[in-house]
């Protein structure tokens, strides 16, 4: 069961985070726990923070272990009190940029970056609770578009629980091929090539190795049931998106009607499962 979106206040900003497309903030909430808050200087609509809140909801209808999100505010004076400490923000903050609601990530700890266990053994896949969700993202990339979650970038965290570990599919700013008008969103651009597809990993063909035809029936059986969920609960999804980003009702409306195309949503299965033989 999907729940409201919480708006988390931030009470401190600890640093800026590096990385390849934006500057996300580590930060301090109010709950007592840790985000990377991110915003955008796209506007109209600001479809970097839209991708990460809709994909975070579409991982959820996957039951994937997307991290805990929310929308984040941070006021005036947390800002100024790290620009006290620090002198100044990097140029992709704009003077005024805590007036928008941003997006926050809650950090997944403790937490590792997937390239360290890129070349596991078979042996050493008993680690993680469910090896094949790693092969569910990879088909997640090809339903929304994901071109940013590449074999040598591959935005997956590994985190322990209960002592075995799961994978963290993070940042998907550049979900629907990188397009800022959602009404442009069609399949010939949202294609992912193999060679920058995760399936194309080691590890993927190291899972896949294993894998018995019951687990591929059970697999194309669960990721159709998985857009089935995401569908059935758009408007839902929709709704959780502030107004203030701009999502326009026609945006929506395209789509939905694009992702619950059943010749296409079969075709990217079928896609799928051409990696695993």
């Amino acid at each position: 069961m999907l729940q409201p979106i919480k708006t988390i206040e931030i009470s401190k900003i600890f640093r800026e985070t590096t990385t390849k497309g934006s500057a996300p903030l580590f930060t301090y909430g109010v709950d007592d726990s840790t985000y990377f808050v991110k915003t955008t200087g796209q506007q109209n609509p600001s479809a970097e923070i839209i991708n990460e809140l809709l994909c975070g909801y579409f991982a959820q209808c996957w039951s994937l272990h997307v991290p805990e999100f929310c929308l984040a505010v941070i006021s005036k004076e947390v800002v100024d009190t790290y620009l006290q400490e620090v002198e100044k923000m990097s140029d992709f903050y704009s003077s005024n940029f805590y007036e928008n609601v941003m997006f926050g990530s809650k950090q997944v700890s403790p937490a590792f970056e997937l390239e360290q266990f890129i070349n596991v053994s078979k042996r050493e896949l008993k680690l993680f609770s469910n090896p094949l969700d790693f092969l569910k993202i990879g088909a997640f990339d090809l339903w929304v578009g994901n071109k940013d979650r590449r074999p040598e970038n591959p935005n997956i965290l590994i985190g322990g629980e209960n002592g075995l570990f799961d994978f963290h599919p993070i940042d998907h700013a550049a979900a629907f091929a990188y397009l800022t008008n959602y009404k442009e969103v069609r399949e010939v651009l949202l294609h992912i090539e193999p060679k920058n597809c995760i399936l194309s990993t080691i590890l993927a063909k190291t899972i896949s190795s294993f894998v018995t035809h019951e687990d591929i029936k059970n697999l194309k059986d669960d990721i159709n049931n998985c857009i089935t969920n995401t569908i059935e609960n758009f408007d839902f999804i929709f709704e959780q998106v502030p107004k203030s980003w701009g999502l326009s009702k026609k945006s929506k409306e395209h789509l939905k009607f694009f992702f619950s195309d059943k010749v296409r949503n079969k075709t990217i299965i079928e896609h799928f499962l051409s990696y695993l033989k």
